[in-house]
C-alpha cells in the first residue's frame, strides 16, 4: 500500500480553510498524512487550523508547520514536500475541497501504472459561496488518458496534451529526490509536471476529484479575475505569461539534471532544449500582446523570435496573427478576448 502525503498549503483563506481542511482530513484512505503549512497568515487561518485540529477524530494524521515568515507559494511548497513521507504528494490549496475518493483513487491509479509520475484529474468549479460554476474544468477529455514526451514536441504542445491543472495534481516522490528542491519556478505545477514527463508519464482521470474554488484571489492565472477592475485583470494575465517564461528556466535546469543521470539521451536532450526555447517565446510573445509596458517595437522583436522559433508550426502564423489583433484593441475587447481558455 502506497503512503500518501497532502501537501496542504494555506494563506489567509479563513473563509474557506474549516471546509478545505475537512475535505483532507475526510478522505476515505487510511494510509495518509497531513503536512499543513500556514505560510505566516495575517487572518484567522491558523486559528481556524488549530481549532478543527483540536476536535476532529483523525487530527493524528495531521502536522500542522506554521512558518513564522511569508514564503510565497514555492517557498511554502518546498518546506512541506521535505517534511513528507509518503511515497506519492498529493497537492492541496486551502480554498480548495478534495471529494472523500480524491486519495484511494490517486493511489489506485499509481499502484496500477508504475510508468506514471503525476496523475491529474478532472475538477468542478466552485465560487466564494460553493455554488458550481462549471460541472467539470477540461472539456471533451477521454475517461483515462497517460501523456509522454513526443518526438516533435514543441512550444505549442510542450505539456504532451496533459493539463496542468496544479489543484489537482498528485506526484511520485521520487520526482523530488531525482531533481532536488525548485530553484528558479514560480509555482510547483508546470516544473513537476515537466519533471514526470522527463522520468515516465502524467496519467489524467477525468473523474471529478477536486472542487476548485475560484474567488477572484487565487494565484492560479486560470482562475476567475475580477474583470471590473479591468487594468489589474490585465495585468495580472500579462504575469502568467511572464511567470511561464521564467519556468523555463527551471524546465532547462532539470532537463540538465536528467542528462547528466542519464535518462535523456544527446539527441533527446537538443529537442528538448528546442522545445524549452520555443516556450519560452510563445509566453514572451504572450506577455508582450498584453503588457503596457512594451512599446509596438519590442512586440515585433517577440514575434520575430517567435517566428525564428515556430514557423514551421501551423499554429505558429494564427498565434501571432491573433497576437497582433489582441495588441490594437481597446482594454474593452482585450480584457474579452485575452480570458483563459476553459
Amino acid at each position: 500500500m502506497l503512503k500518501a502525503s497532502i501537501v496542504f498549503l494555506a494563506f489567509n483563506q479563513a473563509e474557506y480553510i474549516e471546509a478545505s481542511l475537512l475535505s483532507a482530513l475526510n478522505q476515505d484512505y487510511s494510509d495518509i498524512e497531513i503536512l499543513i503549512g500556514d505560510d505566516a497568515s495575517t487572518d484567522a487561518t491558523r486559528s481556524i487550523i488549530e481549532r478543527v485540529l483540536l476536535s476532529h477524530p483523525r487530527s493524528h494524521i495531521a502536522r500542522l508547520l506554521p512558518s513564522d515568515q511569508n514564503l510565497g507559494l514555492v517557498g511554502n511548497w518546498e518546506r512541506l514536500i521535505w517534511a513528507a513521507t509518503g511515497d506519492i504528494i498529493v497537492a492541496q490549496a486551502g480554498d480548495d475541497v478534495s471529494l472523500p475518493q480524491r486519495i484511494s483513487r490517486i493511489v489506485d491509479i499509481f499502484s496500477n501504472h508504475q510508468d506514471t509520475m503525476a496523475v491529474l484529474s478532472q475538477v468542478r468549479i466552485i465560487d466564494s459561496n460553493s455554488k458550481v460554476l462549471h460541472d467539470v474544468y477540461e472539456k471533451k477529455r477521454p475517461q483515462f488518458s497517460k501523456h509522454t514526451r513526443g518526438a516533435l514536441r514543441t512550444g505549442f504542445d510542450f505539456w504532451s496534451g496533459a493539463p496542468v491543472i496544479g489543484a489537482c495534481a498528485a506526484y511520485r516522490r521520487s520526482l523530488r529526490d531525482f531533481f532536488g528542491p525548485l530553484e528558479h519556478a514560480p509555482s510547483e505545477d508546470e516544473a513537476y509536471v515537466y519533471r514526470a514527463l522527463l522520468l515516465g508519464n502524467v496519467a489524467f482521470t477525468n473523474e471529478v476529484l477536486l472542487e476548485w474554488r475560484w474567488h477572484g484571489n487565487n494565484l492560479s492565472s486560470g482562475s476567475l479575475l475580477d474583470e471590473r477592475q479591468a487594468e489589474l485583470t490585465l495585468e495580472r494575465r500579462a504575469n502568467s505569461f511572464l511567470s511561464r517564461q521564467k519556468a523555463c528556466e527551471q524546465h532547462a535546469a532539470d532537463l540538465l539534471v536528467a542528462r547528466a543521470k542519464e535518462v535523456i539521451g544527446r539527441e533527446d536532450f537538443e529537442k528538448e532544449i528546442e522545445a524549452i526555447n520555443s516556450m519560452g517565446a510563445l509566453q514572451r510573445l504572450g506577455y508582450a500582446t498584453l503588457s503596457k509596458e512594451f512599446s509596438f517595437s519590442r512586440w515585433c522583436a517577440c514575434a520575430w523570435k517567435m517566428f525564428k522559433a515556430e514557423f514551421r508550426h501551423p499554429r505558429c502564423w494564427s498565434y501571432v496573427s491573433r497576437s497582433f489583433i489582441k495588441r490594437l484593441l481597446p482594454q474593452s475587447l482585450k480584457l474579452k478576448f485575452s480570458r483563459p481558455a476553459r
